[in-house]
């Protein structure tokens, strides 16, 4: 639905997800991918809200570094610049040996 441009409908299809409380990794994708939804709508604070609900509770997610550097990114579009910056200085210390590194 999000690539096809029907993202009002994908962020409803994702919160159902959500809603359903499926095991943790699904519960993480849709979660994230909700926050890209609301990123692409120009909502960045929300996007900023849904990761972090999407961190607290995804705690062991295969996403979570990649969730933080995307907070970041959502704090920095919102203005938050400083909150932006201290998570990326989060990530390089949980991640020290990640690919991603050089884009934090």
């Amino acid at each position: 639905l999000k690539d096809m441009g029907r993202v009002p409908q994908a962020v409803e299809f994702y919160s159902r997800i959500i809603r359903l409380k499926c095991r943790e990794s699904m519960l993480a994708k849709a979660y994230f991918e909700m926050a890209d939804c609301h990123y692409r709508m120009g909502d960045y604070e929300k996007a900023a809200a849904v990761m972090v609900e999407m961190l607290k509770s995804s705690e062991h997610s295969s996403l979570k570094g990649e969730a933080v550097l995307k907070y970041a990114e959502y704090l920095s579009y919102s203005g938050r610049l400083d909150d932006s910056i201290a998570q990326l200085k989060d990530f390089i210390e949980q991640y020290p040996a990640s690919p991603r590194l050089i884009d934090a």
